[in-house]
């Protein structure tokens, strides 16, 4: 996905990386600015026991996402609280910076 992010194109890239034999998974957004290739930032955004998340799109320089938490009482296959939170770039590096539990449905 291209967008802009402080007024320069930025290529945001969300990728999952799974771990060992079981069903732990880890998802990674990376940002890189578009004119060099130039890596701003690398976050792990999330994964199982600790949150789904999808980039939905980027806009007036945020990147946008859904999310799905983990309830008390979910299982690790089912996380069911919806949620939107935001990232953006903060001092130089990448940042999550508006989150909002309860929101949407993802």
């Amino acid at each position: 996905m291209i967008g802009d992010l402080n007024g320069k194109p930025h290529i945001v890239v969300q990728f999952t990386i799974g771990a060992g034999a079981g069903n732990a998974h880890y998802h990674y957004l990376l940002v890189l600015k578009r004119s060099k290739l130039k890596k701003v930032g690398l976050l792990r955004i999330g994964g199982r026991g600790f949150r789904e998340i999808t980039i939905k799109k980027i806009e007036e320089g945020f990147i946008r996402a859904g999310v799905m938490w983990y309830g008390p009482n979910d299982s690790l296959s089912s996380p069911s609280v919806h949620g939107e939170t935001s990232f953006c770039i903060d001092f130089g590096g990448l940042v999550e910076c508006d989150t909002v539990i309860g929101k949407g449905n993802n």
